[in-house]
Order: C-alpha cells, then structure tokens, then sequence
C-alpha cells in the first residue's frame, strides 16, 4: 500500500507550532519508513507557499526524497469525465476520495472536510 499525503498535511508539519493528528501520523509514517509519494501539484503546492530562499531549498530537499508520482493530465482529465458520468465508482464506506486516489489505488492523509479559505 502507498500513501500520497495532502498539501495541508505537508505544509502543517513543516510548522512546528502547528499540533494535528494528521501530522502525527505523518512523522510516525516518514519514522517507520512507510513508501510515501508526492505528485506534482502537492509538490507545487508545498512550495509556492515559503518565504525565504533557505527554507524553501531545505524543503525541497526534504520532498525530493520521495517518489514522485507521473501522471497523465489526458488520462486524468478522461478519467474525471468518465466518473462525472458514473463510469467509476468509489468503494463503499469511502469518506474522502479523489480522482487521483481513485486512479492510483492509495489513501491519503489530508483534512476533511477541506478547511474553508
């Protein structure tokens, strides 16, 4: 199993005054070695967001160590039309799941729902 880890997520354990669960279970995953993935958005996402050069290329560092997932816009978007119109169906029970979990088979860890900005 594969985890991709959600911006919010991301960007809330590069802040050490930030306290979630979801960060928690973050650091206990990255500690026990668990195959985390990035894919580009997340990775834009997290990065866009830092001020000041040092951090960011310490950051970058630290995210260039995990896998990153290549996707296909074309087969995304096609994929995205397809569900609209009930091609695909999540599983039951499934609380949060994107297009992207959907496709790639793996869980994520985000916040849900979305915080409103």
């Amino acid at each position: 199993m594969s985890l991709i880890v959600d911006s919010s997520v991301w960007i809330d354990s590069f802040n050490p005054k930030k306290r979630t669960p979801e960060k928690e279970l973050l650091i206990q995953l990255i500690q026990k070695d668990y195959p985390i993935f990035l894919c580009p958005v997340i990775y834009q996402e997290i990065l866009q967001g830092i001020r000041g050069e040092k951090i960011f290329e310490q950051i970058k560092l630290i995210l260039q160590q995990y896998r990153m997932v290549d996707i296909d816009i074309l087969y995304v978007t096609n994929f995205a039309v397809d569900w609209k119109a009930g091609v695909h169906t999540p599983p039951l029970g499934a609380v949060k799941l994107t297009i992207l979990n959907m496709m790639l088979n793996t869980f994520v860890i985000g916040v849900w729902p979305p915080p409103v900005q």
